[in-house]
């Protein structure tokens, strides 16, 4: 015998008892750490004992409340995500990640108001910047003498009025 666990969240939603049996159906169709299912409405009408219209209209309740998330997925079946069956370690991770932006924005902040303290001349800021450009181009991989084109004739060929052959680039 299979077993799911509820979420009391769920239960003290307004939902009709035929919409939460078909929300526990859809939720045994997502075993382990699956929050999705692909179930056809044929067959969840069939486990149900209820006509294809009834079981449509179910899954707009089922929408409406937020419970159920249906996406397209061909002509043979939705694919029906549970948003409350999310895992743990989902949540806990995006936890992390929110924890970790908190942080680097107030970093960003503390930086910005150390750097507003600091009086640059425009002088300075040059220097800086032709200092950066030279440690940059001379460490770079990509220093190859960049080739030149007519785009004239590029333009031609485009247009299919004329050939364009590699050779013809200009050195």
């Amino acid at each position: 015998m299979n077993f799911i666990s509820i979420d009391s969240e769920i239960l003290n939603t307004n939902i009709d008892g035929q919409a939460l049996k078909l929300y526990c159906l859809l939720e045994s169709y997502c075993y382990g750490d699956k929050n999705d299912c692909f179930p056809s409405q044929n067959t969840l009408a069939a486990r149900m004992h209820k006509s294809i219209r009834t079981i449509q209209r179910y899954l707009k309740t089922l929408k409406d409340l937020g419970l159920v998330i249906i996406k397209r997925r061909g002509s043979t079946s939705n694919l029906y995500i549970l948003p409350k069956k999310l895992n743990k370690k989902v949540q806990e991770t995006a936890q992390k990640v929110q924890e970790k932006c908190t942080a680097v924005k107030a970093a960003l902040k503390t930086k910005k108001s150390a750097d507003s303290n600091k009086i640059t001349t425009s002088n300075d800021n040059y220097k800086n910047h032709k200092n950066y450009k030279k440690s940059y181009k001379s460490n770079t991989f990509n220093d190859y003498t960049q080739r030149t084109y007519d785009f004239n004739k590029l333009e031609q060929a485009l247009l299919g009025n004329a050939c364009y052959e590699y050779d013809e680039v200009l050195k």
